[in-house]
């Protein structure tokens, strides 16, 4: 048993009263989690045997409750949690450019949130699914990370070219290599990404700071 967030002493908070929880491919876990004496959403990131690091991700008024998390294909985390504070659904994901947590509302209608549930696809879409207390029914709201996955790599053989390969899995790209002749070679290969050297700037484009919610 490992102690993620107690506080200065077992009497200052109580952080994990709600809590949810998800493990990235490096064996690192990240835990949303409702400290109900402060009454705001935190987050703590770690691995046994390891130290853990925990942030404050949204403290206005009471919020935070019945958190679930999720991360995306490039380990962005996304939190989707309620709010007493108008009984709103919210949404949190991590920036990394400003080192800071954004917050924003998924939906503000009725009573909503006090049951949610969060998963990304691997097309990099959020798909969330909420309590509706006021009307009494379950609602479902998605949005695109502006992420995109490519089934394919650029994979350069040294000074003899430049392939196509094909992504199979997680450890595996399958390519052809080039032609180089009769005689062995030893050729450093090098991945290149289209997404980050390319489309970088039209992604940016496509899907600026303020995103939409559909439900």
């Amino acid at each position: 048993i490992y102690d993620i967030d107690a506080g200065e002493s077992v009497y200052d908070l109580w952080p994990g009263y709600m809590t949810s929880m998800v493990m990235d491919q490096q064996g690192q876990f990240h835990i949303a989690h409702f400290d109900s004496k402060e009454e705001d959403l935190r987050y703590s990131t770690g691995a046994p045997n390891s130290e853990w690091t925990t942030t404050i991700v949204d403290s206005t008024g009471n919020t935070g409750r019945n958190p679930s998390i999720a991360l995306d294909s490039a380990g962005n985390v996304h939190i989707a949690y309620n709010s007493w504070v108008g009984w709103d659904l919210k949404y949190a994901i991590y920036d990394t450019a400003t080192s800071a947590w954004d917050t924003s509302p998924i939906s503000t209608t009725g009573d909503v949130g006090k049951g949610s549930s969060i998963i990304i696809d691997e097309s990099g879409i959020i798909h969330v699914l909420f309590s509706d207390e006021t009307a009494d029914v379950l609602k479902y709201a998605t949005k695109s990370t502006g992420l995109l996955q490519s089934q394919e790599k650029t994979v350069q053989f040294g000074g003899y070219g430049y392939v196509t390969g094909t992504v199979v899995n997680d450890t595996t790209i399958t390519a052809t290599t080039p032609l180089a002749g009769q005689t062995g070679d030893t050729v450093n290969l090098t991945l290149w990404d289209e997404f980050v050297t390319k489309e970088e700037e039209r992604m940016e484009a496509a899907f600026p700071s303020v995103w939409w919610w559909t439900c």
